[in-house]
């Protein structure tokens, strides 16, 4: 139904944007399904996964795809609308940026190796930064 030769947010894909499938939004998101944002995200940008306009290549990710973030669990106030092309800009100086406030202790995470973890919060910025990264070197603790 979605029309990929136009933008995601013309008329015809606007109507759309309510029939988010449920699995898009955390159990724990206090949106409601119809607002259709989606509280599961790409980590996007410099020292991410995701670093650039082409799609990663798992023999680049040198630190191990069981250490690597694929999709992080964000915060309501850092979800999307499930159709938008934008993600989570991930910041090396603030790695926890948009992470945690759904749950007490942490934030739910898949693995580039297709693996779920339940990460938890607050943890150094260093051991983050090492999860974030594909091929930095750190230890992942």
């Amino acid at each position: 139904q979605f029309q990929l030769d136009e933008p995601w947010d013309s008329p015809a894909n606007k109507k759309l944007i309510a029939k988010m499938p449920p699995l898009y939004r955390s159990a724990a998101s206090k949106h409601e399904v119809a607002e259709g944002k989606t509280n599961y995200l790409l980590p996007t940008g410099e020292g991410a996964l995701f670093a650039g306009r082409e799609g990663p290549k798992l023999t680049g990710v040198k630190d191990g795809t069981s250490n690597t973030l694929l999709v992080v669990e964000v915060a309501d106030n850092a979800a999307v609308v499930w159709t938008k092309p934008e993600d989570l800009t991930y910041d090396a100086k603030r790695p926890a940026a948009g992470l945690g406030g759904l749950r007490k202790e942490g934030f739910n995470a898949a693995m580039a190796d297709g693996s779920v973890r339940f990460l938890p919060l607050p943890q150094p910025d260093d051991q983050l930064r090492a999860l974030f990264s594909p091929s930095g070197g750190e230890p992942v603790k």
